[in-house]
């Protein structure tokens, strides 16, 4: 009976750090973590920077949970658009945890563990239903600014196309606005409104540049 006790404890713990940190993503609706592996470091382990792939249908960030382990050293460091954002992580109290979530298409690396073990569980953050999205803040008065430009670039002799680039990283299988991240869901938010008042049509898509 404890164990199972133990069990439930630390999934109702869990589920708490979930919505904490989908709220602090920007992300509304319901958001699940899923185990993906347990990691231990131990004294000269590192990782290098890198991206971490959608792994499953849903996926949008990562859960790393630090378990209580005597270590000095082992900083998780994540960056994104010219943003640096160092975790400490180490906990020894057999009560406490910590944790970081990002987006998965933020670059991140392990500095190296000085000393001791460094116990982590990485959980996927997955967008449980259709109904999940992220969070738009009002933006008409955006929204009336892009009408404009819109409204003069479909009377000019212009392209056909107009292209504005996402902060984020997609894949093919991850594209679609209901899965949009932080900053991006709100532009193209302002540019689907616009585009329908402008007699436009917004789309989503992978562009790749070749020389």
């Amino acid at each position: 009976a404890k164990p199972l006790g133990a069990q439930r404890a630390w999934n109702k713990t869990v589920r708490r750090i979930t919505r904490r940190a989908a709220r602090l993503l920007g992300v509304d609706g319901r958001v699940r973590a899923e185990l993906y592996k347990v990691l231990i470091y131990e004294a000269g382990d590192f990782f290098v920077e890198h991206r971490d792939s959608e792994k499953v249908d849903g996926m949008f960030a990562t859960l790393v949970v630090s378990l209580p382990a005597v270590h000095r050293g082992g900083a998780l460091v994540v960056q994104h658009q010219g943003l640096e954002r160092r975790f400490e992580l180490g906990v020894e109290a057999p009560s406490h945890v910590a944790w970081a979530a990002f987006y998965a298409d933020c670059v991140h690396r392990l500095e190296p563990i000085e000393s001791g073990h460094r116990l982590v569980l990485v959980y996927n953050l997955l967008l449980a239903d259709a109904g999940s999205r992220p969070r738009v803040p009002d933006h008409q008065a955006s929204v009336r600014s892009a009408i404009e430009v819109l409204a003069r670039w479909s009377q000019a002799p212009s392209p056909t196309k107009l292209i504005a680039l996402l902060d984020h990283h997609y894949t093919q299988a991850g594209l679609s606005f209901a899965a949009l991240k932080g900053r991006d869901r709100a532009v193209a938010s302002v540019l689907v409104d616009a585009a329908a008042a402008a007699d436009c049509v917004c789309h989503l898509a992978m562009v790749s540049i070749f020389e």
